[in-house]
């Protein structure tokens, strides 16, 4: 019987979060972790130009490697 309480209470949970999310969208709010902003233009400079390893570039840059690696992915 506590099992089935139990169901029903997570139910009525995730409905309710699930409409809020949906709230939150439709009224334009960003959802989620916010983009990191950093000069895109800069990593690819000190990669092409001066050379430097993605770690370096990270550190000189307060950037961790997974972002680093993904900006110069995509330059």
């Amino acid at each position: 019987m506590l099992g089935a309480a139990a169901e029903f209470e997570r139910s009525l949970i995730k409905e309710r979060v699930a409409a809020g999310l949906a709230e939150a969208k439709r009224s334009g709010k960003q959802l989620g972790r916010p983009k990191l902003v950093f000069r895109r233009d800069e990593v690819k400079r000190l990669r092409e130009e001066e050379g430097l390893s993605l770690r370096e570039i990270g550190a000189r840059l307060g950037l961790t490697l997974a972002t680093v690696a993904r900006a110069v992915k995509a330059a």
